[in-house]
């Protein structure tokens, strides 16, 4: 049986808005509560959070556009994921 494509479109992105806003959530309070960082510090990695997906949009188009587009979305959430992998092991802002 086929699953209607809009009905798993917004399922797949209610859910992964829903679960993104948590992480970002608690990532803002582990960066706040544990790492200890001040305003300044706050800004600085959220610019550099923004300018890497700014540097990687293209990337992202040429593997969507070469090979498919399920390729790339999923190539992007395991980064995502072991980008906040790593970052919870290293709580030091150098």
């Amino acid at each position: 049986m086929k699953e209607n494509p809009l009905r798993l479109y917004l399922t797949y992105s209610f859910i992964s808005s829903a679960l993104y806003q948590m992480i970002f959530t608690v990532n803002l309070l582990y960066y706040i509560l544990v790492a200890k960082l001040d305003p300044l510090q706050l800004v600085l990695v959220g610019t550099a959070v923004e300018a890497s997906i700014f540097a990687f949009e293209i990337p992202t188009g040429v593997v969507a556009d070469s090979y498919s587009r399920r390729l790339s979305v999923i190539i992007g959430i395991f980064l995502v994921g072991i980008a906040f992998i790593i970052n919870g092991l290293f709580p030091v802002f150098w």
